[in-house]
């Protein structure tokens, strides 16, 4: 859920037992894209969560090399989208080299989801905040060179232990309680990531 005024909910479910059940619920704020708040409604508590750029891809001990591969032209969920392919090949050092993998990770992005435009320059994944989290500069700007740019309609991530897809499969207006897009009373925060 995107909010005008540039909050965001995101909920995800994980799949046990052959049946979809809630996990997470996510909140963010555009004024503060290195924040999330984490949500567990089962036990009541949230944890607020801040994001390192820097951690993310200068201390974790490695060496990465990426490529950067423009797949093509689809359209997913009535978007025309570019689809665009990272390889990252990790190499740790020392005790964490049983960390070592490839990584693949498939974007498809579009500039023509309708979102708020105070929220497109936090989006965009090639051109956005959110860019320097997700890849490092250089990806950031061989995608933009590519032209696969705008918001990130479909994810695909798998490496040798895990494997992930999210994709949009609606997309509406609506007018959404300004109390979803914050941290409900009563809930207890607790240490974060």
């Amino acid at each position: 859920y995107l909010y005008d005024n540039e909050k965001g909910r995101v909920e995800m479910d994980i799949m046990k037992d052959g049946k979809y059940a809630p996990a997470i619920v996510s909140i963010g704020d555009a004024n503060n894209p290195y924040q999330s708040t984490l949500l567990d409604d089962s036990a009541k508590t949230y944890s607020i969560n801040h994001i390192d750029t820097a951690d993310l891809h200068l201390s974790d001990g490695s060496n990465a090399t990426y490529s950067v591969s423009k797949i093509g032209e689809e359209t997913i969920a009535g978007f025309n989208c570019m689809h665009a392919r990272i390889i990252a090949n990790k190499v740790y050092n020392g005790p964490a080299s049983f960390m070592n993998s490839i990584d693949t990770t498939d974007l498809w992005l579009s500039p023509d989801v309708p979102i708020p435009a105070s929220t497109k320059k936090y989006m965009d994944m090639a051109t956005g905040k959110m860019s320097g989290v997700l890849f490092n500069a250089d990806v950031t700007n061989q995608l933009k060179q590519m032209g696969c740019e705008g918001f990130m309609v479909k994810f695909a991530m798998h490496s040798k232990d895990v494997s992930s897809l999210t994709q949009i499969t609606k997309v509406a207006h609506q007018d959404f309680p300004s109390g979803l897009f914050e941290v409900p009373q009563g809930y207890k925060q607790i240490a974060g990531l």
